[in-house]
């Protein structure tokens, strides 16, 4: 017997086993769409950190943009990726952990009480 492209490699066994290996009802083709909804978390509250980085995240910005004017004005233009606004995010979340990690517990008691309060 020869194999030609559209035939299948493999062999038929009969009707009868064909039949015990579908099952006695005969298979739909068509599909039914069926739709999950997805459960909604509940959302974690706010960490101290947070809390601290909503409160700072305008003063930061607004010192680094500061910097940038000046740089620009006098002239030390070296870094071109400030620019960039992925820059600016970048350097923004990089002074926000450093200035977080600079406080004492008595600085952050105020962010961790917002934080419990939530």
């Amino acid at each position: 017997r020869t194999i030609t492209a559209n035939s299948s490699k493999r062999k038929s066994r009969g009707k009868a086993e064909d039949e015990k290996r579908k099952g006695t009802k005969a298979r739909t083709k068509t599909k039914t769409k069926t739709t999950t909804k997805k459960k909604k978390k509940t959302k974690r509250a706010k960490s101290a950190y947070l809390f601290f980085c909503d409160e700072m995240r305008a003063s930061i910005r607004r010192e680094i943009t500061e910097e940038r004017e000046q740089q620009q004005a006098n002239g030390d233009d070296e870094e071109e990726e400030d620019l960039n606004p992925r820059s600016m995010m970048s350097k923004v979340s990089k002074e926000l952990g450093r200035r977080w990690r600079s406080l004492t517990d008595e600085e952050k008691k105020p962010f961790v009480a917002k934080h419990l309060k939530a």
